[in-house]
């Protein structure tokens, strides 16, 4: 049992969750998109947060659930080392875009 493929499935579904919630509510999750000590000001423009940032979430959280799936599903279907790679890989260079997008969706939209 790989218990790497199960946390990035569960990761990807919590994400998607958040970002649902943020788009329903029309709060920012805490601990998610802002750290939770975090307070944001009064003149921050959250929707247009929710806007920029919803969409990337949502293909964040989708790439987790696939490589969760595609990291279990190797142990009972083997596939080549190299279609793991390229999942990994692209995964985590699109976490690192997202993380770049959020901190200046974070200046922009809510002047932190």
């Amino acid at each position: 049992m790989d218990y790497f493929g199960i946390f990035m499935l569960a990761w990807g579904a919590y994400t998607l969750g958040q970002m649902h919630v943020m788009k329903k509510n029309g709060t920012i999750p805490k601990g998610v998109m802002v750290s939770k000590k975090a307070t944001i000001p009064n003149n921050a423009d959250v929707a247009g947060f929710i806007r920029n940032m919803y969409w990337k979430g949502m293909v964040l959280g989708c790439l987790g659930c696939i490589m969760g799936i595609s990291d279990m599903v190797k142990l009972s279907y083997p596939q080549p080392q190299i279609v793991t790679i390229i999942v990994y890989c692209v995964f985590f260079a699109s976490l690192a875009v997202f993380g770049i997008c959020l901190k200046k969706a974070q200046k922009k939209f809510l002047h932190m």
